[in-house]
């Protein structure tokens, strides 16, 4: 029988991501090690690296099966370091041991999920994809996507938004930009306990079918069956309309955004006082997410073990966006396809709300929002209020990357005050009070197996909380 567990996990910190050969490399946290040529990297080890999306692709990329390019994780390698508190000068040195510690406990963490699901499976089988998100796909149940001429209902910024900028103010001049969000297993366990929509759709004259209303919109949100309407907008609040960004757009292409799932409808029934309806495609029912979705996967996401982990979070996002992956089934050439499933459209639209809801929060403190995307936004302060937006952001259930704290921010024992999900709040203490170590160890409880080695280092997690050494 073969071992399920056949490859290991590195990271490689190339000098060169044009023309990557010499660089500094790492295997599962072992010590940093220099490499001059990448034939001397072990092919038994997937190496995650600092290589870009489009050079990877390019270059090394072809042709290395073993080789992950940087935004192979829904976090950069940049991002990683900035929410462990390390600046982007970190030393080449120290960056591939922590790119390579969080690769191997996120990959390991996922593919205990996909073993659970088929316990047939081999690591050599399951990360065969561009992203993780890519291979988290295989223990998700099968989405359905829009046929015909309802694809276009369900494509990237005609249909959906997955970033939005914002009409507000510039922020202040050499101000810093900060990204904040909600824990990242909090919110995921939110947008997957939702509702997703049952086909099949139909499509539908709305005048006909509201027996002539004349409030198309809000009658449209008060049926029980899930809906995407082709509207135009008008007369919007200028405050609310300038964070919701409906319309705005990231793509250079400047596709007009004309279609809206029902959680978006009925968040734009509060912003815009005319909105018009043009047409429908009406769904067969509701159904929770969270019922269609294996047992591993909900297991994973409710452990309270999970809520103090940062690698936990991180697959926990893989795993909603993997589920609202584009259409790739085969296709003829020139037929359309979908940039997302019906699913999909949904869990882009709660994120956008949800998104929206932060944003709009913030500016009502008076902070200056200036994007938001998925489970994250954009702000830009001066750096004299640097700790009002951090505190603002609590209440709102936001929390900052740990390296944009200011240091002494908060002393251990001070109390804060926490708008958000109360199992995340041992994550979001380590983070205010940078308390690095303890944040290690707990994320390294949820990586091991049930037995002694977790058991003794939950003890000893609990024995320096004690004595005031963490």
């Amino acid at each position: 029988m073969h071992n399920q567990e056949d490859l290991r996990f590195g990271a490689v910190l190339f000098d060169d991501i044009e023309s990557p050969s010499s660089g500094w490399m790492s295997i599962e946290g072992t010590q940093v090690k220099r490499i001059d040529d990448i034939h001397q990297m072990p092919s038994d080890v997937i190496f995650w690296t600092n290589i870009a999306y489009g050079p990877f692709f390019s270059g090394a990329g072809r042709t290395r099966s073993n080789l992950r390019h940087a935004e192979y994780l829904v976090c950069k390698p940049t991002e990683i370091l900035g929410e462990w508190g390390y600046p982007e000068n970190t030393p080449q040195t120290f960056t591939p041991v922590l790119m390579s510690v969080m690769f191997s406990r996120i990959a390991r963490l996922t593919f205990g999920i996909a073993s659970k699901c088929n316990p047939q499976l081999r690591m050599s089988e399951f990360f065969t994809n561009t992203t993780l998100q890519g291979d988290v796909g295989i223990f998700l149940p099968e989405a359905e996507f829009p046929e015909d001429e309802a694809v276009e209902t369900c494509t990237a910024n005609k249909g959906f938004v997955r970033f939005t900028v914002t009409n507000g103010v510039r922020g202040p001049k050499g101000g810093a930009m900060i990204k904040l969000r909600p824990p990242r297993l909090s919110y995921a366990r939110k947008l997957l306990n939702g509702m997703t929509p049952v086909g099949p759709f139909e499509f539908i004259n709305p005048q006909e079918a509201s027996g002539g209303r004349r409030n198309l919109a809000a009658w449209l949100c008060s049926q029980p069956r899930p809906f995407v309407a082709e509207i135009a907008v008008d007369d919007g609040d200028p405050d609310s309309a300038s964070m919701y960004g409906y319309g705005n757009t990231t793509d250079r292409k400047k596709v007009m955004r004309t279609w809206v799932a029902a959680p978006e409808l009925k968040a734009l029934l509060t912003i815009y006082k005319k909105i018009s309806v043009r047409s429908v495609w009406m769904g067969k029912d509701y159904k929770k997410l969270s019922d269609t979705l294996p047992d591993p996967i909900m297991k994973f996401l409710n452990a309270k073990i999970s809520f103090g982990s940062w690698s936990a979070g991180v697959v926990a996002e893989t795993i909603w966006r993997a589920a609202c992956a584009g259409d790739i089934r085969r296709k003829m050439p020139g037929e359309p396809r979908a940039n997302t499933s019906w699913r999909g459209a949904w869990l882009f639209a709660e994120d956008k709300v949800e998104g929206y809801q932060a944003a709009k929060s913030l500016y009502d403190f008076g902070h200056v929002v200036t994007m938001y995307g998925p489970g994250w936004l954009n702000s830009v302060v001066a750096s004299e209020n640097v700790e009002d937006l951090i505190r603002d952001g609590l209440t709102c259930g936001l929390i900052p990357p740990m390296v944009d704290v200011p240091d002494n921010m908060m002393r251990k024992d001070e109390s804060f005050v926490w708008g958000g999900n109360e199992d995340a709040l041992t994550l979001v203490d380590c983070i205010l009070k940078k308390r690095q170590q303890l944040a290690w160890n707990t994320d390294e409880v949820r990586v091991l197996p049930p037995g002694k080695e977790r058991n003794d280092l939950k003890q000893k997690i609990m024995d320096g909380l004690n004595k005031g050494l963490l």
